[in-house]
């Protein structure tokens, strides 16, 4: 007996329905509508229930009833995986609607769907980000585990075959006494990873007229007898140079309580170092060593001052040669530390990202010249390494380059160097 057009479309809903909470693949959904029997026009039917609701769920909308219209919409997710271009619709209305409405649990329906977008190559309105950091995460998580598994093992091994060849040797060891056990431990294991909530407050009268400041991320990262705070931010001058930035990092639990407050201050001697729209990185990283008490849940950033420069350029600046197109850099300077028959020197240089990426690993080489064109001396610096630092899109950050020069075989550098240049660029 031949089955009707409405049974074959509940068969097919019924087979979707038990993979509802996972991200489907065309090919699968395309396999269930041949092996449900599923003809032309019962796609049509599909389609026109689809927009019955759908439009049902516009009207809704549009007279501020967003609770319902979210209710009525939900309820054709399943009708609009055949197509992409009605899943499309479906996924504009409720991303649209999910942003207006704040409820408990629609964040993870909402990346639930935006997966599947994702896998129907719909980009617009799609954004998971979060959640791709988060899996990036997970993955170094894994990585530091397995390594930590490998270190314990390999010092399994190790001790086992000394061990052995303690014993089968005692004879040649008689005159030994009080051997001690030596162990051998690698880096502790994340048993668990929490995001924060960042804010971000000021003691400077008309802060947005001087300065602006940035927030990355902020992390708690719990051990078994052990715990990090953790924040990425910056500052970034409107006006003049900054010379010294006085900040605090507070941690409050979900009870509102403070639970960690710290003061902190950096401070440049050199007016071009984080000169206006240079970020200036606040990397917060603050470890304890015991068991986390509580549930930290905000952390507060507090701009308690910041010094500027008076001045502006007082030093001289040249632009470096360098075939790189992905950066640009630029020469501030050097200063000089003389100390214990050394010469520290400070070569300040200003990056610049010209890509619409991250740069999260940057590397240079690059060599001191001399007034007469010699080169002076040649090295290899990392500038940026991931994870503890980054350089955002069209953003410019500032690098100090310290070497040590031996007097006894520099006795005149201070007054032989006359600029630095970069020889190769590399860059991930």
């Amino acid at each position: 007996m031949s089955k009707t057009s409405e049974q074959r479309i509940k068969i097919y809903l019924s087979k979707l329905s038990k993979y509802k909470n996972k991200v489907l693949k065309e090919k699968y959904i395309k396999d269930v509508i041949e092996r449900s029997d599923i003809s032309d026009s019962d796609i049509k039917n599909i389609e026109m229930h689809f927009s019955k609701v759908y439009d049902r769920a516009q009207q809704l909308e549009r007279i501020g009833k967003l609770s319902d219209s979210l209710k009525e919409l939900e309820t054709v997710y399943l009708y609009s995986l055949h197509s992409k271009s009605i899943f499309a619709s479906f996924f504009s209305l409720y991303n649209k609607l999910v942003k207006r409405i704040y409820s408990k649990g629609i964040e993870r329906k909402l990346l639930h769907v935006s997966l599947q977008a994702r896998e129907f190559g719909i980009i617009s309105g799609v954004n998971l980000r979060d959640y791709d950091e988060a899996g990036k995460l997970k993955h170094r998580v894994l990585i530091l585990l397995l390594n930590f598994i490998l270190i314990a093992i390999v010092s399994l091994i190790t001790y086992t075959v000394v061990l052995t060849f303690i014993i089968g040797h005692s004879e040649d060891l008689s005159g030994v006494r009080n051997i001690q056990e030596t162990i051998v431990q690698g880096l502790p294991s994340v048993t668990r990873i929490s995001d924060l909530i960042v804010e971000f407050a000021n003691f400077v009268a008309k802060p947005y007229e001087l300065y602006s400041v940035e927030v990355e991320d902020a992390k708690v990262l719990v051990f078994e007898y052990a715990h990090t705070y953790q924040l990425k931010a910056g500052v970034v001058s409107a006006k003049n140079p900054i010379k010294k930035i006085s900040y605090g990092v507070t941690v409050y639990d979900d009870l509102g309580k403070s639970i960690l407050n710290k003061v902190f201050e950096k401070t440049s001697n050199f007016s071009n170092q984080w000169s206006k729209g240079v970020y200036v990185p606040i990397d917060f990283t603050y470890n304890i060593s015991k068991e986390i008490k509580g549930h930290p849940k905000k952390m507060v950033l507090n701009i308690i001052l910041i010094e500027f420069f008076e001045e502006g350029d007082n030093f001289y600046n040249v632009n470096l040669e360098t075939s790189s197109s992905i950066v640009n850099f630029k020469y501030l300077g050097s200063y000089f530390n003389e100390d214990f028959g050394i010469y520290e020197a400070n070569s300040l240089i200003e990056v610049y990202n010209n890509l619409k990426d991250v740069i999260k690993d940057l590397e240079v080489e690059f060599a001191y010249i001399a007034k007469d064109g010699q080169i002076i001396r040649s090295l290899r610096r990392k500038l940026i390494a991931e994870p503890n630092s980054f350089l955002k899109p069209y953003s410019r950050q500032s690098f100090s380059l310290k070497t040590i020069f031996p007097k006894e075989i520099y006795p005149n550098i201070k007054e032989e160097l006359s600029f630095i240049k970069i020889l190769n660029v590399f860059t991930r």
